[in-house]
C-alpha cells in the first residue's frame, strides 16, 4: 500500500514537472471564466451531487462508484484518481450543456486539462470553454464535422492538388480518414506534450488573429493598407472566415507529408486508412508549413475580392 502510494505521488510530481513549462498566460483567459456571474455561472460540485442523486436513483446506492471507476486493477492510484477526476468532469458537462451531453471523442479533449490542473472547477471551465467552438462537431446530424471535413479539402486542394486527385481516384476525397484528426484536434495522433504545445500555439494565434496580429492577418492588412489604430475589424472578421484556421493547414500539412506512400500504394479508401494509422509526425515543420498555407490562402483570397472589385 506505501509502495503504490509512493508511486503515486512520484506521478503526480512528474506530472506537475512536466506541465510547469507550459505557458500559463495562454490558459488565463479561460480560468478567469469560473469568476463569471449571471444565468451561465455553475458550481461543478452541484452539478456532480445533480449527477450522483441520478445515478443513485438508476443504480442503488454505492453503484455510482463502482460504475464510475470499478476496481481497474490495471492502473494505479494516480490514474484511478484522474480517471475519477476525468468520469466527474464528463458527467458535469452532460448536465450542463444536455443538448449535446457526452459524445465519444470528449474524453480526449477534457483529459489534458484534468493533466495540467489540479482544480477540477478550472478544468471544467477551460473545457466548456473549448467546447464553445467544438460542440458543434459533437452536434446530431454532423453538420459541423461536414462543414470542418469539406474546409480540409479545400485546403489540401490548395496545397497539393495532385495528390487530392489521388484521393478522388481512390474514393477518398471526402477526407473520412481525417475524421478523427479533427475531431479531437489531434489528441490521439500526437503525445500529451506536443498536443498541448499545438493546442497553445493555436490559441495563441486565434488570441492574435483577433486583435488583428499574427501571420493569418499579414496580407488581410496589407491588402486594407491602414494603420492598426484605423483598421476596421468587423471587415476583416468577415474575411477571416474564408481562411481556414491553424489547425485545418496543420492537419492538411499531415496528410500531405504522407504523400509518397499515397501516391505509391493507395488504390482504395482502406488503403488510405492504413497509411494513417502508423505515421509520424514532425511538429514544428508542419506548423512552419502550416503558417506558410495560411498566408498564401490569405494573399490568393485578397487577389480574388480584388479582381471581382474591379470587374
Amino acid at each position: 500500500m506505501r509502495a503504490a502510494g509512493a508511486r503515486a505521488c512520484s506521478l503526480r510530481r512528474r506530472s506537475a514537472s512536466s506541465c510547469s513549462t507550459l505557458s500559463a498566460w495562454t490558459w488565463q483567459p479561460w480560468r478567469g471564466r469560473r469568476s463569471r456571474s449571471g444565468a451561465g455561472r455553475l458550481s461543478v460540485l452541484e452539478t456532480e451531487a445533480q449527477v450522483r442523486s441520478h445515478a443513485t436513483s438508476v443504480c442503488g446506492r454505492g453503484g455510482w462508484q463502482r460504475r464510475r471507476c470499478g476496481t481497474a486493477p490495471h492502473l494505479n492510484a494516480y490514474a484511478r484518481h484522474t480517471a475519477r477526476r476525468l468520469i466527474s468532469l464528463l458527467s458535469a458537462y452532460a448536465v450542463y450543456d444536455p443538448e449535446i451531453g457526452y459524445c465519444q471523442g470528449m474524453s480526449d479533449l477534457a483529459a489534458p486539462f484534468v493533466a495540467v490542473l489540479a482544480d477540477d472547477v478550472e478544468a471544467f471551465w477551460c473545457f466548456e470553454s473549448l467546447m464553445q467552438t467544438a460542440r458543434r462537431d459533437f452536434g446530431d446530424g454532423g453538420e459541423g464535422m461536414g462543414m470542418r471535413l469539406r474546409t480540409l479539402a479545400r485546403t489540401l486542394e490548395h496545397h497539393d492538388p495532385v495528390l487530392v486527385h489521388k484521393l478522388y481516384l481512390s474514393g477518398a476525397a471526402d477526407c473520412l480518414f481525417a475524421y478523427r484528426m479533427v475531431l479531437v484536434r489531434m489528441r490521439r495522433e500526437l503525445s500529451l506534450d506536443k498536443c498541448l504545445l499545438l493546442w497553445e500555439v493555436i490559441w495563441a494565434e486565434e488570441l492574435a488573429g483577433s486583435l488583428g496580429f499574427g501571420p493569418r492577418w499579414r496580407m488581410l492588412l496589407k491588402d486594407h493598407a491602414t494603420t492598426i489604430a484605423e483598421f476596421n475589424l468587423s471587415a476583416l472578421e468577415r474575411e477571416r472566415r474564408t481562411v481556414p484556421d491553424l489547425l485545418t493547414c496543420f492537419i492538411a500539412d499531415v496528410i500531405r507529408c504522407q504523400r509518397r506512400p499515397l501516391l505509391a500504394s493507395v488504390r482504395e479508401t482502406d488503403d488510405v486508412a492504413r497509411v494513417f494509422s502508423a505515421y509520424d509526425i514532425d511538429l514544428w515543420k508542419s506548423l512552419n508549413e502550416a503558417r506558410r498555407l495560411q498566408t498564401a490562402m490569405a494573399g490568393k483570397i485578397a487577389v480574388l475580392k480584388q479582381a471581382s472589385k474591379k470587374s
